[in-house]
């Protein structure tokens, strides 16, 4: 592809994505189905149809990426209610001693703007997580155990796993790390998991970690009553039967 083309390509493609975030054309739903008629006219003519097939699946991919990427780190900054599902709790054998059976557990807490900690989701509810290090990997699922939470910046939650069978001298727990401030915590993707008061190569390892699948769902009940209700009080001073009686009278 010749330099003129590619700078072509390129324009094409950064109104794409513009037009993609701004909601024009296809718009975000179309986007999120990448079938929609729309969404492939689009892309054939960002790609003008001048690569071969393998490069429109590369870029096509690329955009798929970058513009979810987008849409997905807007979202997590936004205030209202969460659904959430942890996909995948994942810790170092190393963290304990070969042949130990380990019974993996997790919590979530909410710790408001005012003080208040609340528990939010608990897995011990839901039975064993049992594993044998050096048999088995040490790991859990809950994919069928989704749970809401209300957010907003300046809330903190904390995400804590540990080893219910595990003694006071071989007692492990773990802490999800810190996420970027402003940020849901919980955002779809990997988080990392450290050993709480405790430190080290040996403790804190990459394989140490905790997936969720997160979707924003909007505005909490709540929040849509409390609109609800100042729109009805908007609307009844402006019908309120005094501010009538005290118009003007008009006699043409």
């Amino acid at each position: 592809m010749t330099t003129r083309k590619r700078k072509s390509v390129f324009r094409r493609f950064f109104a794409f994505v513009a037009m993609l975030i701004t909601g024009g054309g296809a718009g975000l739903g179309g986007w999120m189905f990448k079938d929609h008629p729309q969404v492939q006219a689009l892309l054939a003519t960002v790609l003008n149809r001048t690569g071969t097939a393998a490069e429109a699946t590369t870029l096509e991919d690329k955009l798929a990426s970058a513009v979810s990427g987008v849409i997905e780190g807007d979202q997590s900054r936004q205030p209202g209610l969460y659904k959430v599902k942890i996909t995948e709790i994942k810790l170092d054998p190393k963290l304990f001693k070969t042949g130990r059976t380990v019974d993996l557990q997790a919590r979530v807490r909410k710790l408001d703007q005012s003080g208040h900690d609340n528990l939010v989701w608990e897995s011990k509810t839901y039975g064993e997580n049992l594993s044998v290090v050096g048999k088995d990997d040490i790991s859990a699922v809950f994919l069928n155990r989704p749970f809401e939470v209300q957010w907003s910046p300046g809330d903190r939650i904390v995400v804590e796993v540990w080893d219910r069978r595990g003694g006071f001298l071989e007692s492990k727990e773990l802490k999800m790390a810190l996420p970027e401030p402003g940020v849901f915590p919980l955002t779809s993707g990997v988080h990392a998991l450290e050993v709480r008061g405790r430190s080290g190569p040996s403790l804190d390892s990459d394989s140490n970690r905790i997936v969720f699948e997160t979707q924003h769902l909007g505005e909490s009940p709540k929040g849509r009553q409390d609109n609800a209700t100042i729109s009805r009080s908007r609307d009844s001073k402006v019908r309120a039967p005094q501010d009538v009686a005290e118009r003007p009278i008009v006699i043409k």
